[in-house]
């Protein structure tokens, strides 16, 4: 049964650089965790789901994660799962990573059969982008002036010394 649920021919999940993951929760907060199991793992996949929709629903994130995790099945809806939890843990960018992940992966799980689970996952992973979007700042460029809390005190006009003017 530990084999069904681990997934047999499973390695676990990598990081974007392909190293084994040693702590899949710093890991998944940094962005960098990789579900790296195919087709091997989809009978362990489909065991879990059950869980892992289960945990989405409570929004229970840090078993949601490590259930993903577990399996660590590359699946757009197993990214999907991890771009809202990181969204919910307000990691803004992993979050981000996760839903772009969730769009561009090969493996979908609205294929022949239809393992959703009742989530259109284009759809969400969208709108989780398009949210994430309205809630990140916008980081300033060369023409968008800084606020002054973003500005170094000692660069900030209030806080040079005042310089007396020339007497000639």
């Amino acid at each position: 049964m530990t084999c069904l649920l681990a997934g047999c021919a499973q390695v676990g999940p990598r990081t974007a650089s392909g190293q084994q993951v040693v702590d899949w929760m710093a890991t998944f907060r940094s962005g960098d965790l990789r579900l790296t199991c195919d087709t091997a793992c989809s009978g362990a996949w489909g065991a879990n789901r059950r869980t892992v929709k289960g945990h989405y629903d409570a929004q229970s994130w840090n078993d949601l994660v490590g259930a993903i995790a577990l399996v660590g099945m590359r699946v757009d809806s197993g990214y999907f799962y991890l771009g809202r939890a990181a969204e919910a843990m307000r990691h803004h960018e992993a979050a981000q990573t996760y839903y772009r992940l969730a769009l561009s992966t090969t493996f979908k799980c609205a294929g022949l059969v239809n393992n959703c689970d009742g989530i259109d996952v284009p759809r969400e992973a969208s709108a989780g982008l398009a949210r994430l979007a309205r809630a990140i700042p916008a980081t300033p460029t060369a023409n968008t002036p800084a606020r002054p809390a973003e500005i170094p005190a000692r660069l900030r006009p209030e806080s040079r010394p005042k310089e007396e003017p020339l007497v000639r």
